[in-house]
């Protein structure tokens, strides 16, 4: 996949800035992350793989602070990052502003999806 970093992330350097706490996050370990900011305040979203494990963190703010201390990576599957594409006709995905994101996080979760359906059948 081309682009992993999309809104205000522009790498993992960046994402670990705005998170104050994230240090130890190695690249490849980030399948995606978006940050988007509307009037002061913001929503993050990183779905990342480490030691085998499908994790996510997902972090929001007001005006009065940023990402710092919601680093917390929590275990997740395909099946619950596909429930999202179909939740309320795609309503979590529509929240997102940036095409870019909604067409990589789609694209990922179907291919994985496909990929560990057809794991379970051999």
């Amino acid at each position: 996949m081309e682009n992993r970093y999309f809104g205000q992330f522009t790498n993992v350097t960046d994402l670990q800035e705005k998170f104050k706490n994230s240090t130890g996050i190695n690249d490849d370990e980030i399948l995606l992350a978006i940050y988007q900011e509307e009037d002061y305040s913001g929503s993050a979203f990183v779905l990342l793989k480490r030691n085998g494990q499908l994790l996510e963190v997902e972090a929001s703010h007001c005006s009065c602070n940023g990402l710092e201390g919601q680093w917390d990576p929590a275990p997740t599957a395909w099946k619950a990052q596909e429930l999202r594409l179909k939740d309320r006709n795609g309503s979590w995905l529509r929240g997102w502003h940036f095409a870019e994101f909604k067409q990589a996080f789609e694209a990922l979760v179907n291919m994985a999806t496909f990929w560990e359906e057809a794991e379970t059948h051999d």
